[in-house]
């Protein structure tokens, strides 16, 4: 039969074991998110909800077709696609502009010569041929019948 404290300890254990899921899944999450925005995943996002919003605007007045053909041609962007556009220009300027910019780094490389220490001496020398056995072996072990 079961204590209480071992029931409970038990619980603890499945309650911190839940907590370290959870932590696990949030971390990997975070990654996931870094990971989108850092290749513009965002500004997808956006677009996708600019889109919907102009599809849903327009199949009220045109029917689905010309509310689609409209929408997706680029000659009628909406205000929120133009602020879109314009904040990924905003974005990759910075990174046009650091490329323009020479960095003059000299680095010496400065040569670092390591050589063992010289011993004089000579060596132990070791015998590598074997002498025959002079006696012979022991006799076999008993074998069990």
């Amino acid at each position: 039969m079961r204590t209480r404290k071992a029931i409970d300890k038990k619980a603890q254990t499945k309650q911190l074991d839940s907590v370290i899921f959870a932590a696990a899944r949030f971390g990997r999450l975070l990654v996931v998110l870094a990971l989108v925005a850092s290749i513009g995943g965002h500004w997808a996002l956006l677009q996708s909800v600019a889109w919907t919003q102009m599809l849903v605007e327009r199949t009220q007045a045109a029917s689905f077709g010309e509310a689609v053909k409209t929408t997706f041609d680029g000659a009628h962007p909406c205000a929120m696609c133009k602020r879109i556009s314009d904040g990924k220009q905003k974005e990759q300027q910075p990174s046009q502009e650091l490329s323009k910019v020479k960095l003059d780094v000299i680095c010496e490389r400065a040569v670092v010569m390591v050589f063992p220490p010289k011993v004089d001496g000579e060596y132990a020398r070791i015998a590598m041929s074997g002498e025959a056995r002079a006696e012979r072996p022991p006799l076999l072990p008993p074998r069990v019948a």
